[in-house]
């Protein structure tokens, strides 16, 4: 099967799940999808002390860019124990796919927050055309 990761579709290979928390409080429920070439040297370790776009740059494959979606959802019958929410309860959801410098997708993440306990922030500034450019 492949991530949905909006446009782009990328083999599955191995699938990583975390739910991070804040103060014991459960936030945010990430999955990561490695495809097979950027998979094959990560160890359980390094997996579960750093995030995964730093996992793949500490094992060699340097992130050159990022394609990132933000949407919305709400918590279904898996997501809700996981996140301490009831069903239904509205969530952010942010999917980015991770390109390499062959311009490659090497990992595609999809998390979903509580926002309640999450905010998105971007800074934009205006270039001499008059258009606005994102800063962060």
């Amino acid at each position: 099967p492949a991530a949905d990761t909006g446009e782009t579709a990328i083999p599955q290979v191995l699938r990583l799940v975390r739910v991070r928390s804040v103060r014991g409080e459960p936030f945010t429920l990430m999955t990561a999808y490695f495809p097979s070439g950027f998979a094959a040297n990560l160890d359980r370790r390094t997996l579960k002390t750093m995030a995964p776009p730093v996992a793949l740059e500490a094992n060699g494959i340097s992130m050159e860019r990022a394609e990132q979606r933000i949407s919305a959802t709400v918590a279904d019958e898996t997501t809700s124990p996981l996140l301490n929410v009831p069903v239904g309860t509205p969530l952010i959801l942010i999917g980015t796919v991770f390109f390499d410098e062959q311009d490659s997708p090497a990992l595609a993440m999809e998390s979903l927050y509580r926002p309640d306990l999450y905010e998105y922030r971007s800074m934009m500034r205006r270039d001499h055309s008059g258009r606005w450019q994102s800063v962060l």
